[in-house]
């Protein structure tokens, strides 16, 4: 007689299985139909971590008040010369020159360009056009009135001891040589001024953006004239030249992911095929497995499709693999229930109606829990980690449904028809039937019965261990995001397994390494108050002088920051006029004026406007708003001391009385900020995961199971993995990364399967049986195999992430494997002693300790092929 919802759930799935797999398919077309409406994946920016700090806010003035460039985008083209050995060779300066004739021949890479000047400038046209006799202090006017072909006749015309006395006298960096300073930032670092030969240099590259609001994406022009630079440099020959953009980025990461893709999933697929042949060992149940799990794949990316979840890469690959992983271990359950019941000698109908029953509860209970978990990280202020976790969930809830109304229809009717036709002969669940296999298998429920105290002793020793190297893990906001080049075995994979050259990360280092980073990604301190105060320049001296130069690039002039000073200083050197006006203003000598600091501003932005303009912010009646320290992190200094140093120059900048403020900014500020709401992130997005999941399994098993310690009781070993996965962390030397703050919560997802699994097999088999040993070997045999059925084939389907050649994935999937290792063994090993201190303490009062573990031990089956 049917007496709940999940056996008339059974008996509708069991007894009307036609009917289901016609409803099923049906809906599974519909759902399907979604995956063309899949959203791309839009840019996160680092300022949804942090939109409320004063550092994001000083920024963004930066951006509005002193960007020259309003509505234009500048990108670097690099050039690397391998036949002459100097990218300023004559040779190598007159390539640059021709390349620049294709670029502007090409009416795809100059339909975005600015008109409003010279959009291509490099140290090739500044070399030219001052062996012409310019000496304009700026890039643009240095170039600007000068076609090409003059250029390239001037350069041809000398000999290469001409070019490279030019050179030299160039790029000394002194305020009366050409373009002054800024073309000493086309060259690496370690370029010593005066120099003549280089290893590289670049081109900058100037677009028209105007309309285009911050965080916006470029028009399609835009990216398709990169794309066209792009291919233009992939053609020459003597020089190589690259660019380090996002689109040519983004685009090889793309492909990188699509060979990721080919090689991974049918790895994965054929190493759980080969799992199931182990555990199934019966064709039409691994048929059926597989199946089902291609079709909740279908389900996810439809669905993915209908929510508007977009397609960031670690949904891409990251969940389906998750999913294949969850879809088998739902599979192996069903099935090896169904085995156990019709060892009993029940037809295939009834006994997956029994199956259902047996095992339903505690999927829907892993489904609600694992789902819970994975909504946890909805806290995450990281978009992608939040899609992450929606889809994951979907997919779990696909996987639910699948695997309890298509999979055992089908199972029924295929079953029928091998016994219509004679072949329906049932097989033995998996680690049922004895052996050394069931007793590796066992050993957790053997420590439980010998010394269960002694076993939870041991566990929350090595966990507090544990717990203590988990505090100690440091954060990192670095991510290794682009794929790295294959290894060599690779290279003898057939297509379309073989994966292709990747060059983006490494021409990527060698920039971020070898040059000064972007004036978008400088180190800033923004001065608001008295700017006219001559405490101001007089900070500004004293912060210059205290700058970490192992942090801080020096300017050719030899000071470290870029500031009102500074501008003013250079410009005392290439002119007399404001140098007698800067002399008058320092009456004690030392070289920083303090007098009329105001009328020393309008000289300066009269001698010198855009050079001004890049340092202080004057009103439109006069008056001096705020003023701009710029410094240039050295290219290898780490974001962390990089923010430390311009806290530091803040600090020096900023006057006690408040009439100065010192904001430090930039790129490297808010990624250290960022690093800090990570790492909030991570024990935020843990806790609410384990205290919702808790909440959950309390709830549910007083009311189910009318135990509400049962659930306690069964998250413990969750807790205990989670804490063996963050020390082996520490252990390893690792740090916490967006990876981790995924992985915490998928952690306990993943791991309150298994514990609910044999929880509610163990709370079944204690009333089905009379005493307390039987019940735990019986649940260790039947769920127990599952289990470890169910474990291989996921920790294979991660495992297989680590052949990726994206280094966010590989590490992601190795890690997934780890913290399911730790999930399994502490639910074999020591959920049975809590389980047995449980029924000691909270269980029926009728329970017999005594009763030998083989007694009732009603797994047994005809046949022996364990």
């Amino acid at each position: 007689m049917v007496v709940n919802p999940l056996e008339r759930f059974s008996e509708l799935v069991t007894g009307h299985s036609r009917l289901v797999i016609v409803a099923m398919l049906v809906l599974t077309v519909v759902v399907a139909s979604g995956a063309s409406a899949i959203p791309a994946a839009p840019p996160q920016d680092a300022s949804e971590f942090i939109d409320d700090s004063e550092e994001l806010a000083a920024i963004e003035y930066v951006q509005d008040a002193y960007s020259s460039d309003e509505g234009v985008s500048t990108i670097q083209l690099f050039a690397r010369d391998h036949e002459s050995g100097s990218a300023l060779s004559k040779a190598a300066l007159l390539d640059g020159l021709y390349f620049q004739q294709a670029l502007y021949a090409d009416a795809t890479v100059t339909a975005p360009l600015v008109t409003d000047r010279t959009p291509i400038v490099g140290v090739e046209n500044v070399v030219a056009t001052a062996a012409m006799g310019r000496t304009e202090p700026t890039l643009h006017a240095q170039v600007a009135g000068v076609t090409l072909d003059e250029q390239i006749a001037q350069l041809a015309g000398m000999t290469d001891a001409e070019v490279a006395s030019v050179v030299a006298s160039v790029l000394t960096g002194a305020p009366d040589a050409p373009a002054a300073g800024a073309t000493l930032r086309l060259l690496p670092v370690d370029f010593e001024p005066g120099d003549a030969t280089a290893e590289a240099r670049a081109t900058l590259v100037s677009r028209d953006v105007s309309g285009t609001e911050l965080g916006e994406d470029f028009s399609p022009a835009v990216f398709d004239s990169e794309r066209a630079i792009a291919d233009l440099a992939a053609e020459q020959a003597s020089t190589e030249y690259f660019l380090a953009t996002f689109t040519t980025l983004l685009e090889e990461d793309a492909v990188a992911m699509s060979d990721s893709l080919t090689l991974v999933i049918p790895l994965a697929l054929g190493l759980i095929v080969v799992a199931l042949v182990v555990a199934y060992r019966k064709l039409a149940d691994i048929a059926l497995a597989l199946l089902g799990t291609v079709l909740v794949l279908v389900w996810l990316f439809g669905l993915m499709g209908w929510f508007g979840i977009p397609g960031y890469d670690i949904i891409t690959l990251g969940v389906p693999v998750l999913l294949i992983g969850i879809s088998v271990d739902y599979a192996i359950h069903t099935f090896m229930r169904h085995r156990e019941e019709r060892s009993r000698g029940e037809a295939s109908r009834l006994a997956m109606r029994r199956s259902l029953v047996g095992v339903g509860a505690a999927l829907l209970w892993v489904t609600l829990t694992a789902g819970l978990g994975f909504l946890s990280n909805l806290t995450s202020d990281l978009a992608e980690i939040r899609a992450f976790g929606v889809a994951t969930t979907l997919g779990l809830a696909a996987a639910l449904l699948v695997f309890t109304t298509l999979v055992p229809a089908l199972k029924i009717e295929i079953d029928g028809l091998l016994a219509r036709l004679g072949r329906d002969r049932p097989r033995q669940a998996f680690g049922a039937g004895g052996g050394r296999f069931s007793g590796v298998l066992g050993t957790g429920a053997t420590a439980a019965r010998r010394a269960p105290v002694v076993v939870l002793a041991l566990a929350l020793v090595v966990s507090a261990g544990a717990a203590y190297g988990a505090v100690q893990l440091d954060a990192s906001a670095d991510q290794e995001f682009l794929a790295d080049d294959p290894p060599g075995w690779m290279d003898a994979l057939p297509e379309p397994f073989k994966p292709g050259d990747y060059t983006a990360k490494e021409k990527l280092t060698y920039v971020e390494t070898n040059f000064r980073q972007s004036d978008a990604t400088a180190g800033y301190v923004l001065l608001r108050g008295s700017i006219t105060d001559d405490r101001a320049l007089e900070r500004m001296a004293a912060a210059d002088a205290g700058a970490d130069r192992d942090v801080f690039i020096a300017t050719a002039e030899g000071s470290t920051l870029v500031s009102p000073l500074s501008a003013m200083q250079r410009v005392a050197g290439a002119d007399p006029d404001f140098a007698t006006a800067l002399a008058a203003a320092d009456t004690d000598g030392n070289g920083v004026p303090d007098r009329d600091v105001g009328a020393l501003y309008d000289a300066l932005f009269a001698a010198a406007p855009e050079l001004a303009g890049t340092v202080l912010e004057r009103t439109v009646d006069g008056e001096y708003v705020s003023a701009l320290v710029i410094a240039d992190p050295v290219p290898t200094a780490g974001d962390d001391a990089v923010s430390a140093a311009l806290r530091g120059l803040a600090a020096d900048l900023e006057t006690g009385d408040g009439a100065i403020t010192a904001v430090p900014t930039g790129d490297a500020v808010i990624l250290s900020m960022t690093l800090g709401s990570l790492i909030e992130n991570v024990i935020v997005t843990l806790l609410v995961t384990l205290v919702a999941v808790n909440v959950l399994l309390i709830v549910g098993y007083r009311l189910t199971e009318g135990s509400a310690s049962l659930g306690f009781v069964t998250l413990l070993p969750v807790t205990f993995g989670v804490a063996w996965f963050f020390g082996t962390l520490w252990v390893l030397g690792e740090e916490l990364t967006l990876l981790t703050s995924v992985i915490a919560s998928l952690t306990v997802g993943l791991g309150v399967d298994y514990s609910i699994h044999f929880s509610e097999r163990y709370k079944q088999e204690l009333d089905r049986q009379s005493g307390v040993w039987p019940a735990l070997f019986a649940t260790m045999a039947g769920t127990g195999g599952a289990l470890f059925g169910g474990f291989v084939t996921t920790v294979a389907a991660f495992a297989t992430l680590g052949l990726a050649t994206m280094p966010q994935l590989a590490q992601f999937g190795l890690l997934v494997a780890l913290a399911l290792v730790y999930a399994f063994l502490s639910t074999v090993l020591v959920l049975p002693s809590l389980l047995v201190v449980w029924t000691r303490v909270f269980g029926p009062g009728d329970v017999d300790f005594e009763q030998s573990p083989r007694t009732g031990l009603d797994t047994t089956t005809t046949g022996g092929d364990d």
